[in-house]
């Protein structure tokens, strides 16, 4: 059994997420059908009268891809960072997941996406990840060289732990649901490794 989700469904996370107000509803349908017309995210081709179906990787993709909107990127620079980072997002999802829905997680080990909000204009941006602890870590050593002026951080475990809890409300173990397949994805080679 895999997760799906419909495109009505996702918006309703993602106004969730955004705090979107009703007035700004149709601007954010329109931002979501903008990159459904990018192909963007991967797999959610509809064609005519054949309604979207999101999966648990084209969910977080797509929330990921939001936030790089969010953090100034244009839709066509967000969805090419996201298709061009993927093997890096999948890494840092496995990282998340293993605290995700854990009663006793350390927050130290909260994982965060880390990048330059200039990069989010270069070919080839710099995105990382890292625990907290490790992100601290990286701003400590780099705080004083040239060139790390700017960090932006999205915080990776919290937005899939939103998503689950949101997921567990959309469909019969949803949440649970939503997780594993997130999980199989984080640990599927990447299909470019594939290419010849």
């Amino acid at each position: 059994m895999s997760f799906e989700a419909r495109f009505a469904d996702v918006t309703q996370l993602i106004v969730s997420l955004h705090n979107v107000s009703p007035e700004r509803l149709t601007a954010l349908r329109g931002r979501l059908q903008h990159l459904q017309k990018l192909n963007f995210p991967p797999g959610i081709n509809t064609g005519r009268g054949r309604p979207a179906e999101y999966g648990a990787r084209q969910i977080l993709l797509l929330v990921l891809a939001l936030e790089l909107i969010v953090l100034g990127a244009a839709p066509e620079r967000a969805a090419a960072v996201m298709r061009d980072q993927e093997d890096r997002v999948r890494a840092a999802v496995r990282k998340a997941l293993e605290d995700i829905g854990n009663e006793t997680a350390d927050s130290e080990r909260t994982v965060f996406l880390r990048l330059e909000p200039v990069a989010l204009f270069d070919r080839d941006p710099n995105l990382g990840f890292g625990a907290l602890s490790e992100i601290a870590q990286f701003l400590r050593k780099t705080a004083l060289l040239d060139g790390f002026w700017r960090h932006a951080l999205v915080n990776l475990s919290g937005l899939i732990d939103y998503a689950a809890k949101w997921a567990a409300n959309v469909g019969e173990e949803g949440g649970r649901v939503f997780c594993s397949d997130l999980e199989e994805w984080s640990r599927t080679p990447s299909e470019k490794r594939h290419v010849n």
